[in-house]
């Protein structure tokens, strides 16, 4: 018995000799972070064929947040994968974009139409010059790596 008595008032007493960290304030309570990383984007379509095509490029986000308490955070951020780079041959990204620009003109067709009508033919031709563009460039590069004909007209 008087060991137990001992125990216990040594449980007792301890504690009060024992001092916890007191709680400190952050040093600051919003925080800002940088992300960078490397994306890789299967851009086929599936549609049972052998190949596929892929691009990649460097990831740029930034990030900030605010600590509304040691637990409850609220934080917004930003990213943009940036100019991605293809892999893949030349006839499988026509191939590609042939596919999904005919589903965006299917899908939005009276939009097209209305556009037509009120911009008339050369002003939508001239809405569309940077798409046009970029599938010059890719029939010249499969011109000049011998994978399309060079007899045939670009445009």
């Amino acid at each position: 018995m008087h060991c137990s008595a001992t125990v216990l008032l040594f449980l007792l007493l301890v504690p009060a000799a024992v001092r916890g960290q007191s709680p400190v304030e952050p040093v600051t309570r919003a925080d800002v972070a940088i992300s960078t990383g490397w994306v890789a984007e299967n851009r086929s379509i599936d549609d049972g064929s052998c190949c596929s095509s892929w691009s990649s490029g460097l990831f740029k986000g930034v990030s900030a947040g605010y600590y509304w308490t040691d637990h409850l955070k609220t934080e917004a951020g930003v990213g943009d994968p940036g100019t991605t780079e293809a892999y893949g041959t030349v006839t499988e990204r026509l191939r590609e974009l042939a596919i999904s620009s005919w589903q965006i003109l299917n899908e939005h067709r009276q939009l097209m139409v209305v556009g037509h009508r009120h911009l008339g033919a050369a002003r939508m031709r001239t809405r569309h010059d940077s798409a046009l563009a970029s599938v010059e460039r890719l029939i010249a590069q499969g011109q000049k790596t011998g994978e399309l004909r060079t007899d045939a007209p670009r445009a």
